[in-house]
Formats: structure tokens, C-alpha cells, sequence
């Protein structure tokens, strides 16, 4: 596949250099082509920032690779149509990433870090092992009662708001 002519097309713009490495882009040339969206905007160009975004939300959070830096483009033609992402089972991929980078950490012996998200990973281990986080007992606190059940980083904060 022609990487530039697919960003030229759906980003309207093609990494020069170093930026563009076989079939993987910089996340930080992301970041600085598609920093702020004109004023006189138009669709086209509102829908290409749109798409620069959700790419760096794949390669950053999402689906990030071991390089820490760079994003694979095979996920550019899934954000061809907007509107059509919505039809896409895009939890799965981000489990099914999560899980081989697991897999190819544990099988490999040379490999030093693990691939996927790995904020799921370390949310699933505070609710299955009570060890790494403290429980808040709280019936007060009735939205989001999975995610406010853990005290974790600002214990003081969790005491000021339920005191007041």
C-alpha cells in the first residue's frame, strides 16, 4: 500500500523524513500537523483533524506498539467514513491488542515491554486483587460506584468531598 498517497487522502497531509518509517508515523508529527484547526475550516479539513486524532488516540492509549512513538497506519482506512466507526468493535481489537502483547511478552524472552493498553490491564488488577488498592465503603457516593470504589492516588481529596 502506498502509505503517503493514504495520508495525503484521508489526513491531507504526508509525513516528510523521518516521520513516515516503513508503515508507522510519528505520533509527535501527528500531534504538531494536527495541533489546531484553522478558523476558516471546512469539513473536509475538520473530518481530517477528527481522523489525526483518533489515530493518536489508537497509537498513544489504545493500541500503542512497544516503540512508544509511532502509530501503524493500517488503522487510517478503518477511519475512512466516521460514521461508519461507530459499527466497529473497536473494545474487542483494543482487548485482542492488549492480550498478544501479553502473549508475546510472556513467550518471547528478549522482550522488554508489553504492547496494547495496559490501563485495562492495571484496572482489572485493582478490582481482582484487593491488595493493590484500598476499598472505599461509601454508600453515599451512588454514580460510577466500580471506578470511586478505590482510593488511589488522593486519599485526602476522597475524605475532603465526603466530609463537605
Amino acid at each position: 500500500m502506498d502509505w503517503e498517497a493514504l495520508c495525503m487522502q484521508l489526513l491531507g497531509a504526508v509525513p516528510a523524513g523521518n516521520e513516515l518509517m516503513g508503515q508507522r508515523v510519528k505520533l509527535t508529527w501527528l500531534e504538531r500537523t494536527f495541533r489546531d484547526i484553522p478558523d476558516n475550516a471546512n469539513d473536509v479539513i475538520i473530518e481530517q483533524h477528527a481522523k489525526a486524532f483518533i489515530l493518536r488516540m489508537i497509537g498513544e492509549f489504545l493500541m500503542p506498539d512497544t516503540s512508544g512513538n509511532r502509530v501503524h497506519l493500517m488503522y487510517l482506512p478503518l477511519l475512512q467514513d466516521l460514521i461508519e466507526t461507530f459499527q466497529y468493535s473497536w473494545g474487542s481489537a483494543v482487548l485482542a491488542c492488549r492480550n498478544r502483547g501479553l502473549c508475546r511478552a510472556t513467550i518471547i524472552s528478549d522482550q522488554k515491554e508489553i504492547r496494547g493498553c495496559l490501563l485495562l490491564l492495571q484496572s482489572w488488577a485493582y478490582d481482582r486483587i484487593e491488595n493493590l488498592a484500598q476499598r472505599l465503603h461509601d454508600p453515599t457516593i451512588p454514580y460510577f460506584p466500580w471506578v470511586k470504589r478505590y482510593i488511589l492516588i488522593l486519599p485526602l481529596h476522597v475524605n475532603c468531598i465526603t466530609q463537605q
